[in-house]
């Protein structure tokens, strides 16, 4: 887990070269205009962060995670009068933030869990009888868009609420009535729905107006998982088949992927960072390379691969084994298994949050979500939900 310190003395700041990782001990330099000519920091168990200081000025600390500087997992603000010159321990609290929302299909609801406390802090009906299976979060908006299953429509949550603000319904119903994964490119501000019993198509969403803009017709059979890369704005649809590539820009279907042996699949996860995708493919996982567009690689894990979720800053993939009860844990450098975790019944989404390097996931036979810590590697609670979970995400 990469985490970086952002120090403020007045109103002088850190440059690029003086962020300082807490979790390798040593000396950096200081924040420029603080007397002191190095700032030791350690990582100290709990979440506290001690930082000598010493300057007269009030100083503040936060802590940011490389590429999720909007939205820092860990947060903590000391202010006090310094001696000019002399060291000084600040101890800061830094707290654990965010929520995770899980669908429970079988109960027509969404649970909300605290990040902090792994407990469910809220239950948001969705509608009797409306199914919710697919979850997505748009970091940048603060909504989180739920896919309702039966119904064929999206009900869309206020997270600063945690209450349905609306719902929209998909295109012409009568034909397409079940959407399934939800991806999100938070930097164009769009929404992917894929429908999975009615063909191959994806419902693209406008999420400033919540409306939907058009349907894309990725060919093929029954769309399914959707991953989205921010940084080439390609989004890749799962399919029974290869899958499709979609352009964020245009909303045009641009081909399939090529190369390799595909069956039915289920999710895609994206690494932005190194530009590749993964398919879970019954028993293994596809991995394509997102500048061509092929397949590179097949990584044999358990029985039933079903959920892919990407830890873009350990570079770590965790795949859920719906047959198995487990999740395989990938090394994306070297694209092979390097442990595999015992989880409940039945598991189907896989959410990472890399800004404390915590994965969950949904146990749909269990009623119940995992949390495994990713410097580990071992499943450290287990979060009592409603009925049948299936897909989760996260609001850091």
């Amino acid at each position: 887990m990469q985490r970086f310190l952002h120090g403020r003395c007045g109103v002088d700041r850190y440059r690029p070269e003086h962020l300082v990782d807490p979790l390798h001990d040593g000396v950096r330099p200081a924040p420029v205009g603080c007397h002191d000519a190095h700032q030791p920091v350690e990582d100290i168990p709990g979440g506290a962060v001690e930082v000598p200081a010493g300057d007269n000025r009030q100083f503040e600390l936060l802590a940011y995670v490389v590429g999720e500087s909007a939205f820092p997992a860990y947060r903590g603000t000391a202010v006090a009068d310094l001696a000019p010159g002399v060291a000084q321990d600040l101890t800061i609290n830094m707290k654990v933030t965010g929520k995770i929302y899980v669908a429970n299909y079988g109960s027509d609801t969404v649970s909300v869990i605290d990040a902090a406390t792994y407990s469910v802090i809220a239950t948001i009906p969705v509608g009797v009888g409306n199914g919710p299976g697919g979850v997505g979060v748009n970091t940048a908006t603060g909504k989180v868009y739920i896919k309702n299953v039966i119904v064929g429509n999206v009900s869309v949550i206020d997270s600063s609420t945690d209450t349905v603000s609306t719902t929209i319904d998909i295109l012409n119903p009568s034909s397409y009535t079940d959407p399934h994964f939800v991806g999100v490119n938070p930097n164009t501000n769009k929404i992917y729905v894929s429908e999975f019993y009615d063909g191959p198509f994806v419902t693209v969403i406008n999420g400033t107006t919540d409306s939907v803009i058009t349907t894309v017709d990725t060919n093929g059979s029954y769309s399914y998982g959707v991953g989205v890369n921010p940084i080439t704005n390609k989004i890749y649809v799962a399919r029974w088949d290869f899958p499709a590539i979609v352009d964020g820009s245009s909303n045009n279907y641009l081909g399939d992927v090529s190369g390799g042996s595909w069956g039915e699949c289920a999710d895609v996860g994206v690494n932005p960072n190194t530009n590749k995708i993964y398919v879970a493919d019954d028993t293994d996982v596809h991995v394509v390379d997102g500048s061509t567009d092929s397949e590179i690689g097949k990584i044999t894990v358990g029985n039933g691969s079903y959920g892919v979720g990407v830890n873009i800053s350990t570079n770590k993939i965790y795949v859920s084994n719906f047959t198995d009860g487990t999740v395989s844990v990938i090394n994306g450098s070297t694209d092979s298994v390097i442990t595999t975790i015992t989880v409940g019944t039945d598991p189907m989404g896989v959410a990472v949050n890399p800004n404390n390097n915590r994965i969950y996931v949904a146990n749909n036979g269990s009623n119940n979500v995992s949390v495994i810590d990713g410097s580990t590697d071992t499943v450290i609670a287990t979060i009592t939900v409603e009925t049948n979970p299936s897909l989760l995400d996260i609001m850091p």
